[in-house]
């Protein structure tokens, strides 16, 4: 995925390929469940949230690209209560700290 070319907030915005293999290898993010309705794509929900961060916009705004919006808020506010959303910042600072002192 690419970066955008306009001046972003949210360094994390939209996740790179090297930032989704962190957010996986630290295995904060529940994994699809086998059984029942089919699972939500993880990254799409996580760039919807970011997406929210960046800009400032309201929940009901966010583009479809990123699953229905009451799809991603519902999960925000269960990984913030469970401490998943910190988690998935930490994983994201290492790439950034990574990234920044190779360069």
């Amino acid at each position: 995925m690419a970066r955008r070319k306009t001046l972003a907030k949210n360094p994390y915005y939209p996740l790179t390929d090297a930032q989704w293999r962190a957010i996986e290898e630290s295995e904060v993010v529940p994994p699809p469940k086998k059984i029942g309705r089919p699972s939500t794509d993880a990254r799409k929900i996580i760039n919807g949230i970011l997406w929210i961060q960046d800009t400032e916009g309201s929940w009901r705004n966010l583009p479809p690209e990123y699953q229905p919006w009451k799809t991603a808020y519902h999960r925000m506010r269960v990984w913030t209560r469970n401490g998943v959303w910190q988690e998935i910042t930490n994983a994201l600072k290492k790439v950034q700290q990574t990234h920044s002192n190779a360069g």
